[in-house]
């Protein structure tokens, strides 16, 4: 059985990781084809309305390179099931691209930490209703 390290990162506080196949050893031609699929991390923040992907694209092709992608989200009132959800922005507000992990691993850090957040602009008599 192929064991791999997960990549150690600074999760800060309101930040969750909610999938991570994020693994320490860079991407080679000897191991791509043992990387799960194109997205290897998702973290998201409820409090600041955002999530990051990190992905290598294009998928299992040597020649492609790690990407990062930050999205908006806001809050969305479903009424089948009377709850509310978390839809996301279908393009991402932020890019960043690279070839070398340690760049990324930086740029997920940093935007993290440094994230102002989202502020969904409806106006919201309360949670749930516009």
């Amino acid at each position: 059985m192929y064991h791999k390290k997960f990549q150690p990162l600074r999760i800060y506080p309101d930040w969750r990781g909610t999938y991570h196949f994020f693994y320490e050893e860079q991407i080679t031609e000897e191991n791509i084809h043992k990387f799960e699929g194109p997205t290897l991390l998702i973290v998201e923040s409820e409090r600041r309305n955002q999530y990051i992907e990190v992905a290598w694209r294009p998928e299992g092709d040597i020649s492609g390179a790690y990407v990062l992608e930050m999205y908006n989200t806001r809050e969305v009132f479903n009424p089948k099931n009377n709850t509310l959800e978390s839809k996301s922005d279908l393009t991402p507000h932020t890019v960043f691209e690279s070839r070398i992990k340690q760049e990324i691993v930086d740029k997920l850090e940093d935007a993290m930490w440094f994230s102002e957040g989202y502020k969904d602009p409806r106006i919201l008599k309360k949670r749930g209703e516009v």
